[in-house]
């Protein structure tokens, strides 16, 4: 904007050209840069010293990404729902489960530095699959269509299309709901009729 601008009002001074205008993208890179830096800095040693609160860590210089992103979770979850909490897994605590989903964010390399989590394709995958695995966990025996494994076997290739799809963003509000359900239904019927899975008699 600043070198449009500068553009704008050499010419119309008369002069063909904005003498070493494109310095200025370098000027406003490098600024940008430092402004970025300067945020992402403050935000990590505030979210250390939220993770000294909350006793993750003992002093702000002990926080890792890991650390810092489980604060950010817990934080978060301080305004979550009763519905919102009820898909935790059964057994996990909300730090446990912050902290199992934090460490998994690191392992995929989807963590930065200040605890913020970078949505890539990898952890997607492996959020939406853990995610339907803990649904069929809360189901009864008497209730499953089909096994663990095979269940494993959709999921995996379920998650995968809704991914390449882009349907997840925005599947919790129900956005894609109709999509998604065509897609399970379609994937289902597939995987029956190769015989890749089998319904429970």
């Amino acid at each position: 904007m600043i070198r449009g601008i500068y553009i704008w009002i050499r010419r119309r001074r008369g002069a063909d050209k904005a003498f070493m205008s494109p310095w200025l993208f370098v000027i406003a890179g490098l600024l940008a840069a430092v402004t970025l830096a300067g945020k992402r800095v403050a935000d990590e040693e505030a979210t250390s010293n939220r993770a000294v609160e909350r006793g993750i860590v003992a002093t702000p210089d002990d926080a890792t990404p890991a650390d810092r992103c489980e604060t950010k979770v817990l934080d978060q979850a301080d305004s979550m729902t009763a519905a919102q909490r009820a898909t935790i897994p059964a057994g996990l605590s909300l730090s446990a489960y912050a902290r199992q989903f934090c460490d998994q964010a690191a392992a995929l390399g989807a963590l930065a530095s200040n605890g913020d989590v970078i949505q890539n394709d990898k952890l997607l995958l492996t959020t939406c699959v853990d995610g339907l695995m803990a649904s069929l966990d809360a189901l009864p025996q008497e209730e499953r269509r089909f096994s663990a494994t095979d269940f494993r076997k959709f999921s995996d290739r379920y998650c995968a299309e809704a991914i390449d799809r882009d349907l997840l963003e925005g599947a919790r509000d129900g956005r894609h709901k109709g999509e998604l359900e065509q897609l399970q239904q379609a994937i289902i019927a597939d995987l029956l009729a190769t015989g890749e899975i089998t319904e429970i008699p």
